[in-house]
């Protein structure tokens, strides 16, 4: 009997800085929401939003809802990162979502039962995304078809502002199997943690961290459920890998990776 052959994951580096833009973006927006970011009880950690962050969540998760129901009449996308910049919605959208595939279970099992048009959308857009994100300032740019694009396939407007009142296109209730809004509240903490070790690395050279991250990625793969805690490194390794959508399920469902 022939052995099956081992697969080592094919991650590029651009997606992995690319995932750091978006982290930096999605930080600032949260902090522009509630200054200082989210904070978390140092008995319990658990998060402590403000009533300004919970009903932002609380409208990005629906407007997310508007923005896939949008995809129902579009070709399948199966290539990952086939968006194109047109197609990108909103920040807080596009946070939502990120938050969404990091429960990668959940998220497949929605999209095959619940919502098939999250099959639709294939994986974060890492190759068109750069150009939506200042690199600076790290603020949420549009263009002119984006904008367009979004407002005409969800009826809703592009900029969600906080204390902005919904919308009665919010009123449809969706079947996610897990709370999208305290998703993104437990991914805070993570978020803070991350920058803070991708921090640290700034006065290396900017691929040299993440090539070694990657490098050592397949073998945390290769290691059975436990409570076991990978580098933060690696850590960001992973989750940019889950965020490539059916990708990841295959790697995790293909014999056992090499390095």
């Amino acid at each position: 009997m022939v052995a099956a052959p081992l697969i080592s994951p094919s991650i590029p580096t651009h997606d992995i800085q690319t995932h750091i833009l978006l982290m930096r973006a999605m930080h600032k927006l949260q902090v522009d929401i509630q200054p200082g970011g989210v904070p978390f009880d140092s008995q319990s950690g658990v998060p402590q939003p403000s009533d300004s962050m919970l009903s932002f969540l609380h409208h990005a998760v629906q407007r997310f809802g508007a923005w896939v129901d949008a995809q129902k009449h579009i070709e399948r996308r199966p290539s990952l990162s086939s968006l194109s910049q047109e197609h990108i919605p909103p920040l807080d959208v596009l946070m939502i979502w990120h938050a969404y595939m990091l429960s990668p279970s959940s998220y497949y099992e929605d999209g095959q039962e619940n919502i098939p048009a999250l099959g639709k959308l294939g994986g974060m857009p890492w190759h068109t995304l750069p150009a939506c994100i200042d690199v600076e300032k790290f603020d949420f740019r549009h263009t002119l078809a984006q904008f367009t694009y979004w407002e005409k396939s969800t009826g809703l407007p592009f900029y969600l502002e906080a204390g902005q009142e919904s919308s009665t296109k919010f009123a449809k209730v969706h079947n996610f199997s897990i709370d999208l809004t305290q998703a993104v509240l437990r991914q805070s903490a993570s978020l803070i943690r991350m920058l803070h070790t991708i921090e640290g690395h700034k006065n290396n050279d900017k691929d040299e961290w993440v090539v070694r991250a990657i490098g050592d990625y397949p073998r945390y793969m290769r290691l059975p459920e436990g409570n076991y805690v990978p580098p933060v490194e690696v850590d960001i390794i992973w989750h940019t890998h889950q965020l490539s959508g059916t990708t990841y399920r295959f790697a995790c469902l293909s014999p056992v990776m090499i390095s």
